[in-house]
């Protein structure tokens, strides 16, 4: 299955009560809404070339509404690559047993000899003029223009709109007017979320081009990522909305409930609520929506209102920059300063753009499903608790609430029992063949662009247990807290030693709490590995199976320094 150039309607974009568009779907044999035997799945790639599972953003199958989102995650990805002009064909995202993987489709598999490549970037169109367009992006600085469009224009029109949503009670909607909303917040869920993906390629060119310099100066990748520390305010989680309720609280009893937040003054009743309505209905630990909303966890809003300031990731940053700075060769330390101003000035997009586009819209999805839930399932005198709304689609609710045709109560238990019988840490984590290594010796534009995408391949050896990349420069001794997102994550406290498949932007929350992170993905480009320099955390990231061989509630020593995780 290769993606075309041409653009599927977004999932939610139909008239309501029409179909949604097909998923790319390999199933595994067992029967639909089944827990099989993982003995009995078939792992067939869905397509032609290999395939890569997103594990880092998917700890589990997804749910049934979410079965849409590889076609919008596909069109994003290529449309974001074709921008740029790079040879690539298409980005494809499909579901095997739910779970995602990905692949590039491009019309070359072998990478030439690079003279051969210099040759052809003169002679062949689409290489020149990939070329091209690369220069003038870059030579342009077109991620600056990006960001400026983000902050000033996109953002401040969109944070409003979702106001506006939140400020609807699906609770209090008629059954008609529940079933559009449902709808509505599913095609806003879509849209922005191709949004979020469409954007990913600027940051991405301005910090890998940064890091890639200072490699071809005799700085390695870790040192480079460090002096962006300090550069995603949106990571550390000291949003203005939260401050100004910190503000209210200074002087007063700590309090221990939302309840006594609210009587400790008019002030900090209106910041709450006003803190809430920003950023309560984002999910915390993960993509789906099946994954809490912060405010289902007023025990974390509580924490999050009386916590201390983090450690500033500024501290030091002048002295180190000089330091690096010194090691660059003095005809090119001007153009150091400027790559590494507009590093800076990328860095934060992703986790900023993410949370507002991604981890809110899916939060008001969920919301109205659960509503929805609680009208069908439980005020329908169906067994069952609301929850299980999370696991129908967009047209089921729908139906239920206009048609009459009920909610299948055992079925939807069943859709969950087998999403859950299966984490991603035990699906293959390739499919087809082998994938050729990301060619690194191209000349030009193009070969600093296949560098960059070389980058997210840095990663430890999953074969060494408990070992991986380090992030950081000191250890950290706490106890474990296994976050799988929307299943797990417990009674989480300050100082904990944050385990999961991934973080993602969702996850900032609990991260501000941490003491420690250890995931089993990703590398120096991850989220986890900023959110570690972001917040001066100690890190461990690309630890095969770390939730598995790690006990919830263990006391466990984080090591950056040798990268090693220790179970006491």
């Amino acid at each position: 299955m290769t993606v075309t150039a041409e653009n599927p309607p977004l999932p939610g974009e139909s008239e309501p009560g029409g179909s949604e568009p097909e998923a790319s779907v390999s199933q595994a044999s067992a029967p639909e809404g089944s827990a099989p035997d993982e003995s009995d799945l078939v792992w067939e790639p869905p397509g032609p070339g290999s395939w890569e599972i997103l594990a880092d953003h998917y700890p589990r199958p997804v749910t049934a509404v979410m079965r849409g989102w590889p076609a919008t995650w596909s069109r994003a990805f290529t449309d974001s690559l074709h921008e740029l002009a790079l040879p690539i064909d298409a980005a494809e995202m499909a579901l095997v047993n739910d779970i995602p993987y990905a692949a590039f489709h491009s019309k070359g598999d072998q990478v030439p000899p690079r003279w051969v490549m210099h040759v052809l970037l003169r002679v062949v169109p689409p290489m020149r003029r990939a070329e091209k367009v690369l220069d003038r992006a870059i030579t342009g600085r077109i991620w600056l223009d990006h960001a400026r469009q983000w902050y000033d224009t996109d953002r401040p029109a969109i944070v409003a709109d979702q106001r506006r949503l939140t400020r609807v009670d699906p609770d209090a909607l008629a059954d008609a007017d529940l079933a559009d909303h449902l709808h509505l917040v599913e095609q806003r869920m879509f849209e922005h979320g191709y949004r979020h993906i469409a954007m990913g390629m600027p940051d991405l060119l301005a910090v890998g081009l940064f890091v890639i310099a200072c490699e071809d100066w005799g700085i390695p990748p870790a040192e480079s990522f460090g002096l962006l520390a300090g550069s995603s305010p949106a990571s550390t989680g000291r949003h203005p909305e939260l401050l100004r309720l910190r503000e209210t609280l200074a002087g007063a009893p700590p309090p221990g409930s939302l309840d006594e937040i609210r009587s400790v003054s008019d002030a900090a009743r209106t910041a709450l609520d006003d803190y809430l309505e920003v950023h309560g209905h984002r999910v915390v630990d993960g993509y789906d929506v099946d994954c809490a909303t912060l405010v289902e966890r007023p025990d974390l809003v509580v924490r999050l209102a009386t916590a201390p300031d983090p450690v500033d990731p500024l501290a030091g940053r002048d002295e180190a920059t000089a330091a690096v700075r010194a090691r660059v060769p003095a005809d090119r330390r001007a153009d150091f300063d400027r790559m590494l101003d507009d590093a800076r000035a990328s860095y934060g997009l992703r986790d900023d753009n993410n949370a507002i586009l991604v981890g809110w819209a899916v939060g008001l999805t969920r919301r109205a499903m659960l509503a929805a839930g609680r009208r069908l399932i439980i005020g329908g005198g169906a067994e069952g608790d609301a929850d299980l709304a999370a696991e129908a689609t967009i047209p089921e609710l729908v139906g239920a609430l206009t048609g009459g045709t009920g909610l299948d109560v055992d079925e939807l238990r069943r859709r969950r029992d087998r999403r859950r019988s299966l984490p991603s840490s035990r699906a293959p984590r390739t499919l087809g063949p082998p994938a050729n290594p990301s060619p690194t010796n191209w000349p030009g534009r193009l070969g600093a662009v296949m560098r960059i995408f070389a980058l997210y391949e840095l990663g430890g050896d999953q074969d060494r247990p408990l070992e991986g990349i380090g992030i950081g420069d000191r250890p950290f001794t706490g106890r474990a807290r296994i976050v799988r997102g929307g299943i797990d994550g417990g009674e989480f406290e300050p100082g904990d030693v944050l385990v999961a498949p991934m973080t993602s932007p969702s996850y900032n929350v609990l991260l501000s709490l941490a003491g420690a992170v250890v995931t089993e993905e990703g590398g120096l480009l991850s989220h986890a590995a900023m959110m570690a320099r972001e917040l001066a955390l100690p890190a461990v990231l690309n630890v095969g199976r770390a939730t598995e061989l790690i006990a919830d509630g263990a006391t466990v020593t984080v090591d950056p320094t040798t990268g090693r995780v220790t179970v006491h």
